[in-house]
């Protein structure tokens, strides 16, 4: 399957990258470096297609993400022994974290005691066996 000419997501060493699925289910096919995994997303804005190694692919279909759904890539590099060795580290954000339009939901705040500030709760009971 064609991508009809839009341009590949490109990964930069060191620089996490956001991206939104367009489409729940990837084009799949085999090529001579063996299968692929194209998924059509949205960067910026723009609509790209990124080219999921199986380890990204597999995160992506264990994370559940449908269209809309949003993830952070990162590629990372590695020294192993006189190799370098790039890494893409991936990081799911499904729409019930990203209000289904790109913008991260509210952290609940915390009064510097460990427990969140929540208007709806009163007080808090606590119980002390003894």
């Amino acid at each position: 399957m064609a991508n009809n000419n839009r341009p590949k997501v490109d990964l930069k060493l060191n620089e996490p990258v956001r991206l939104k699925l367009l489409r729940d289910e990837p084009y799949t096919g085999e090529n001579s470096y063996g299968s692929y995994y194209m998924y059509s997303v949205e960067e910026s804005g723009e609509e790209k297609v990124y080219f999921a190694t199986q380890d990204v692919h597999l995160k992506i279909r264990q994370s559940k993400l449908v269209t809309g759904d949003e993830f952070i890539l990162e590629k990372t590099a590695t020294q192993k022994g006189k190799r370098v060795v790039t890494d893409i580290t991936f990081k799911a954000m499904p729409a019930e974290r990203t209000n289904g339009n790109g913008s991260v939901k509210g952290i609940p705040e915390t009064n510097g005691d460990n427990f969140k500030s929540d208007s709806t709760m009163r007080w808090i009971v606590f119980i002390y066996s003894c």
